[in-house]
């Protein structure tokens, strides 16, 4: 029988740190600071802290941020942080180098966002994250080079 981490209800919770890409490390390693499990963020603080993870490289946690911003949400936003939730996911792939895996979760993620581009709110550019997606899905089926870079998406509109 396997030892796993659970909270005080019995829910699995997976206490392993990881490394910048979010994969599991030996228990005992030294990983990246994990994003809490119950986090709780207004929509705008969680775009500023999914922001700044992404700028620093760090998409696997800027997922996380997003996916707990997507089960927080009202009904009518669920599609759109669903999506940030999946483009965080899909930059993940690419950082790992599974470009299948990256393009399928950033196709999901363009169609998410584009489902919910007529109700999106809190400044974020819909629009541009669909293209932003699918530009990065062009570019990994012609096997093209992807610069670190290019891989930090602004979320919101610059005004």
């Amino acid at each position: 029988m396997v030892d796993r981490d659970r909270d005080e209800f019995g829910k699995a919770r997976n206490s392993r740190p990881r490394d910048a890409l979010g994969r599991p490390l030996p228990h005992g390693s030294q990983g990246v600071e994990r994003i809490p499990d119950d986090l709780d963020l207004s929509p705008a603080d969680s775009l500023t802290y999914a922001q700044d993870l992404l700028d620093r490289g760090l998409a696997f946690n800027a997922h996380e941020v997003l996916e707990a911003a997507w089960k927080n949400a009202p009904d009518e936003e669920r599609d759109m942080w669903q999506g940030l939730a999946q483009l965080a996911v899909g930059i993940t792939h690419v950082q790992r180098g599974n470009k299948a895996g990256a393009a399928g979760v950033l196709a999901r993620a363009a169609d998410h966002l584009d489902y919910a581009g007529r109700h999106a709110r809190h400044g974020i550019d819909v629009d541009c994250l669909i293209i932003y997606a699918r530009t990065l899905i062009d570019d990994l089926a012609m096997d093209n080079d992807i610069e670190a870079e290019r891989l930090r998406p602004r979320l919101r509109k610059i005004t």
